[in-house]
């Protein structure tokens, strides 16, 4: 048996929502669970999965120590990639105390992205069991693009993945084979239809990365949009009632 677990940690440089665990063997999917489920709140925020960890283990009746690998579906090397786009937010910061903090945390991200990137979730492992296996990294929209490609019955695809944020990129265009996937075109942050629809989502009054599927179901009950060129204009809710895009604004 080749045991590999993969999951989504939340927390540090590995997002901050929907945390969840999937345990393989010889390639198949044995279990997955994400930790909303066994913690009772909604998209788990910030919350390392050690339960969804401990239940994928308990499933198949093993310890940390028998894996082959462990794998994160994030690589944040990758974030250096954008470091202007941090940069120039601290530029537009008021007040010198505020620039310097920022860019603290800007500084002391990158190197953990760099040299550090798994020593947290090393760490929170080690509460569950030693020795660690492996742990490699993988870029986020790729792992994005084989979950849709793998499970289909095509031989070769045009993948499109469309994110809030991956490390550095918003939206990717793949070339999808058996062999693996080659890159077209990639969109970087902040350029993200992700982004700008959790702005939305936020305007109409719901939480940013928990609302997107209300306002999702609410949408075809929308019967008429209005939009005029200058300046460009988005009718929210129709009435005569026309809200300028660029009021519908969010720092990320």
């Amino acid at each position: 048996m080749s045991y590999v677990l993969s999951f989504k940690p939340a927390i540090g440089l590995y997002g901050q929502h929907d945390p969840s665990a999937a345990i393989f063997d010889d390639g198949e999917l044995r279990f997955a669970i994400e930790e909303e489920r066994l913690t009772r709140e909604k998209h788990a925020v910030d919350t390392f999965p050690e339960r969804a960890i401990r239940a994928c283990l308990e499933y198949e009746g093993i310890d940390l120590g028998d894996l082959e690998k462990i794998v994160l579906p994030y690589e944040p090397a990758l974030r250096t990639k954008i470091l202007d786009h941090y940069l120039k937010n601290t530029v537009r910061l008021d007040g010198t105390l505020e620039k310097f903090t920022h860019l603290r945390n800007v500084g002391r991200d990158q190197f953990k992205s760099r040299y550090v990137p798994t020593r947290l979730v090393e760490s929170r492992l080690e509460e569950i069991g030693t020795p660690l296996p492996p742990i490699e990294r993988r870029s986020h929209h790729a792992c994005h693009a084989v979950s849709a490609f793998h499970p289909s019955t095509f031989d070769e695809a045009l993948v499109l993945t469309i994110d809030a944020k991956g490390e550095y990129d918003s939206t990717v265009v793949w070339h999808a084979t058996a062999d693996g996937l080659t890159r077209l075109r990639t969109y970087e942050h902040p350029n993200s239809w992700g982004l700008f629809y959790a702005a939305v989502t936020n305007y109409l009054g719901y939480r940013m990365f928990n609302g997107e599927g209300k306002v999702m179901g609410l949408a075809p009950f929308l019967f008429s949009a209005v939009f005029s060129s200058n300046p460009l204009e988005l009718g929210v809710l129709t009435g005569g009632w026309a809200t300028p895009i660029t009021a519908i604004r969010i720092r990320l």
